[in-house]
């Protein structure tokens, strides 16, 4: 009887040990796949996540595994990850409450820094460039609302990544190349910001001119728009795809607009955590700069490249060289877009001026200039002539509007060239494609500013 009540004990005890060591590991597994649920083909094809998943899991499954033969190692290991968790807890929490306060309606938090190489797109020069938020939240030289507000002219420029500028450095961004080539001219003092946001559409721009927390501190607006609403119209009119990408966006525009805080942040759960972003940016400072290897969004731009051989292939095998039935009727939200920036803008007192979208896109392209290109599409891809028939489309509604609305509108299409000597891809601009944009842009308000009256 003593016997069986000693062996029973000793069966609770290792069944209730190896609870207690899968814990941390079923916790790790479980808190990994639910937060990365709506992007785990992000999480799962970045190979700093996957190492962190399989890795961290692997290590500790065996260092358990091995504990669980002997009771005292268990035991310890048991209470190094209490100890450990405990202590990278407070640490998070010391971060958190030492980082400054989310300010909310802006582009991005102040202060935010990102360091890419975008070295091998074509046009692009040899090292790093940095991508600097001031305390505004936009790319431009730093600057406090105040001193803003005493600048005589205020412009922000307002788009998606072809605004950003995502693999430029600050100062060979267009937005930062047109202040240094307005500033002085009829003896006014200039200031341009830049709120562009990779993959915004009209409906982001829409928030960005009336919720922006600054915005109030401008007197101009310079919109180029037209890349991501044609993406999304062109997906939007195939009813042969349910949730059309334009209603969708047009539903989360809000919350996309402007930086969100931490704990609302998406992602996998390390992700999210302070303490990952301070060892990430170290990693960088130090000269790590994931330069061999592809991810979503990766700091070298290799993304593009996969995209690129993707597009290739979906080419030879269901290329489509139609325009969706729709897309045309579908063009009127964009214009109604357009509209109601107009009006907000309006309202506010803000002189706008809108730009229409550039791209490599044309009949008959180059098939060297084509294998830069990666857009791409659900069920048949399109090919750089189609895209180019629908980017007019797009371009022209925009023109169209803004002269019954009594805007002005900046056909950069028409004015900038369709190869590698202002773009690396589709749609985003090199160095030069930058100087070209801002040469452009600056001689349209050298007309309108001229001398001081």
């Amino acid at each position: 009887m003593a016997g069986g009540s000693i062996q029973n004990r000793r069966r609770w005890a290792g069944a209730d040990l190896l609870v207690i060591l899968a814990a941390p590991l079923a916790l790790h597994v479980g808190l990994a796949l639910w937060t990365a649920r709506e992007s785990f083909g992000q999480f799962w094809t970045d190979p700093r996540d996957r190492a962190i998943f399989l890795g961290v899991g692997a290590l500790y499954a065996a260092v358990a595994g091995v504990c669980l033969l002997r009771r005292r190692w268990a035991l310890l290991l048991a209470v190094l990850v209490v100890a450990s968790v405990a202590v990278l807890a407070l640490g998070e929490v010391a971060l958190r409450l030492a980082k400054p306060e989310h300010v909310p309606n802006l582009p991005r938090q102040p202060g935010v820094q990102y360091i890419h190489r975008g070295d091998w797109l074509p046009g692009n020069p040899p090292g790093r460039c940095t991508l600097t938020f001031n305390q505004l939240g936009v790319r431009g030289p730093h600057i406090t609302p105040d001193e803003l507000a005493k600048k005589d002219v205020r412009i922000l420029c307002i788009g998606g990544s072809t605004t950003e500028n995502y693999y430029s450095d600050d100062a060979e961004s267009w937005p930062w190349l047109l202040m240094q080539k307005l500033d002085g001219v009829g003896g006014r003092s200039v200031y341009v910001g830049n709120a562009g946001m990779a993959g915004a559409m009209t409906a982001h721009h829409l928030h960005m001119v009336r919720d922006y927390r600054y915005m109030d501190r401008f007197n101009w607006v310079v919109i180029l728009c037209g890349i991501n609403d044609q993406a999304g119209l062109r997906e939007n009119a195939r009813h042969d795809l349910p949730n059309g990408p334009w209603t969708v966006r047009e539903a989360n525009s809000r919350k996309e607009a402007f930086s969100m805080p931490a704990f609302r942040s998406t992602g996998v759960y390390w992700r999210r955590l302070e303490l990952y972003g301070v060892v990430r940016n170290l990693l960088i400072r130090l000269g790590y700069d994931n330069s061999n290897t592809r991810q979503y969004m990766d700091g070298r731009g290799f993304w593009f490249a996969d995209l690129r051989t993707q597009r290739q292939e979906l080419l030879r095998t269901e290329a489509r060289d139609d325009i969706p039935a729709n897309f045309e009727p579908d063009l009127e939200l964009y214009r109604n877009k357009i509209r109601e920036i107009i009006r907000v803008c309006r309202e506010r007192g803000l002189n706008v001026v809108f730009m229409t979208q550039p791209t490599m896109y044309e009949e008959n392209i180059d098939p060297a200039l084509d294998a830069l290109c990666w857009q791409r599409a659900r069920g048949g891809t399109f090919t750089s002539g189609a895209l180019a028939r629908m980017m007019r489309m797009v371009n022209d509604a925009l023109m169209q509007t803004c002269a019954e609305e009594g805007v002005d509108c900046i056909d950069l299409d028409r004015r900038i060239p369709r190869t590698t000597e202002a773009f690396w891809d589709d749609c985003h601009f090199n160095i030069n494609g930058n100087r070209l944009v801002a040469d452009v842009v600056a001689e349209y308000f050298r007309g309108r500013l001229g001398a001081k009256s």
